[in-house]
């Protein structure tokens, strides 16, 4: 039988067929990464301006006013853009089949975009016209804060061409509000004819379960690969280990995998009582009770403070995983692998447990089927490592170019935006767009892709060297939000190397396997 090659036009159509809806998606994420852009802009110029009108009590209504409706635009774009990461963790971009998740994301996704857009244009138009009537009315209040804050420079009329410019954003909220629910339509519409398929591959994995299917004869054919049409619902382990006597393997190995477990669980119960400590201080320094707080014991920046509780929150969530994993032990049912990573992890964070759980995990039999799995199963590990680099690389970003003490004064220390800004956001929007491809494709054990990731990190690392460095050596960011920006580079660069370490290994794997079998 002779080949067919399509051309590059019927390669195009056949791609964008498949996966129309993660393109759309990654639209909707474009929208809502400009719609928080611009409520940041947007906020933190209004946050400046406030300062002004605390001045005379008469105009304290109007920033009131002002403050609201930044409160709420920021909120909303905020919620917009958390709700979809969130989906794209949940799979809502490449699910066939919606769970409940998925629907609730979506529909937050939906009503905070739709609400982000329409309240930028409703609440500009609000503004525009208290500031226009303000401007007529306190003429002179106006013009004598112009000149103590701003040194003469008169603001006011790039305030009416910034609420002005409303439209564009609002018509940006509609439009990933309106491609949510044409995701949503066309789940619904075809749902049925995933639940069908989703009943047949599940009958051929209890056939597979049960002895009547060969996994090394027949699976490879029936179960769909992943250069075709994924499973997208969460598969059984399929016969992970070929011994019949459950128990015996941790047996063998119960002190250590004991010590293990018990010190995982005292040092994940610190982090978590650590971390509401820190809350309940500063609670207390807040309504007087006390006259010290978390800031004042460490002696650090509370952006930096605010940053390491949360790496200790996920440290501590992460730990119930690995804890949960060792659990399992017990029953068998543990892949090597999936141990052998939760060892890995263990070492920096509980460091006793991660040093005895590392030569049980490498002692663990590896699964005979390990590769016919590969076939009908993502690599979800490159594709949440590559994920979580971005979320880092996107936290390290907004803290470099937001930084500011909201002082409303000349002399305020804030990032300045200057061409360097300009061309670091530029880039960094590239990079991110990269890391959302990326991530897609080492799920699928793209072998390039995974070379990429080893590329993305060094440019990860070396933006540390030009706006934060830059910004530090400026005085327009203190060290320790420089620590805090760096810290995020780190980890970023080093979730996407170790991402393309183990993806690497596996399209390596799947690609020989392949070969050898003719495929």
């Amino acid at each position: 039988m002779t080949a067919t090659n399509l051309s590059f036009k019927n390669k195009l159509v056949d791609h964008l067929t498949k996966n129309w809806k993660a393109y759309v998606f990654y639209l909707v994420v474009l929208f809502s990464t400009v719609l928080f852009i611009y409520a940041l802009g947007f906020s933190t110029a209004w946050a400046r301006t406030e300062v002004l009108g605390k001045t005379y009590k008469e105009t304290q209504p109007i920033f009131d006013l002002t403050k609201q409706i930044n409160d709420a635009i920021a909120s909303l774009a905020a919620i917009g853009l958390i709700s979809a990461v969130l989906n794209i963790m949940v799979g809502t971009h490449s699910r066939k089949k919606y769970f409940w998740t998925n629907y609730v994301l979506l529909g937050i996704l939906i009503v905070s975009t739709l609400a982000t857009g329409i309240y930028i244009f409703v609440g500009s138009e609000i503004l525009k016209s208290e500031f226009t009537n303000s401007f007529d009315v306190f003429e002179s209040r106006w013009a004598y804060l112009i000149q103590l804050s701003f040194q003469g420079r008169d603001i006011r009329p790039g305030i009416i061409e910034s609420l002005s410019n409303s439209l564009p954003y609002m018509l940006v909220g509609l439009i990933a509000s309106g491609l949510s629910v044409w995701l949503l339509i066309d789940e619904r519409l075809k749902r049925p004819m995933h639940l069908a398929r989703e009943a047949e591959v599940q009958s051929i994995l209890e056939k597979v379960e049960k002895g009547e299917i060969k996994v090394s004869e027949k699976v490879m054919n029936q179960v769909p690969s992943v250069d075709d049409e994924i499973i997208d619902f969460t598969e059984k382990e399929v016969l992970e280990y070929e011994t019949l006597e459950f128990g015996v393997f941790h047996k063998k190995h119960q002190t250590s995998i004991m010590i293990a477990h018990v010190w995982a669980v005292i040092v994940t119960s610190l982090i978590f009582i650590s971390f509401i400590g820190s809350i309940v201080i500063d609670f207390l320094n807040r309504y007087q009770i006390i006259d010290f707080n978390t800031e004042s014991i460490v002696s650090l920046h509370p952006s930096l403070i605010s940053f390491l509780s949360i790496l200790l929150l996920l440290a501590g969530f992460f730990n119930l995983s690995a804890i949960k994993a060792i659990e399992k032990i017990k029953t068998d049912s543990i892949p090597r692998n999936t141990l052998l990573g939760y060892a890995i992890y263990l070492i920096p964070t509980t460091l006793i447990s991660g040093i005895l759980l590392l030569p049980v995990a490498l002692k663990l039999p590896r699964s005979k089927v390990e590769l016919a799995k590969m076939r009908y199963q993502n690599n979800q590990f490159g594709f949440t490592m590559t994920f979580g680099s971005m979320l880092f690389f996107i936290w390290s970003l907004f803290t470099s170019i937001n930084y500011s003490l909201f002082t409303g004064l000349a002399e305020e220390v804030r990032v300045k935006p200057d061409h360097n800004i300009a061309l670091d956001i530029t880039i960094s929007i590239v990079l991110i767009l990269v890391m959302f491809l990326s991530a897609e494709k080492v799920k699928a054990y793209s072998k390039q892709w995974s070379y990429g990731l080893f590329v993305i990190s060094v440019v990860n690392l070396l933006r540390l060297f030009y706006v934060p460095l830059i910004s530090l050596n400026t005085n327009q960011i203190p060290m320790d939000i420089f620590i805090q920006i760096a810290i995020c580079h780190i980890i970023s660069a080093a979730l996407t190397t170790i991402a393309g370490i183990v993806s690497l290994k596996k399209a390596t794997k799947i690609q020989q396997a392949l070969k050898q079998g003719g495929k």
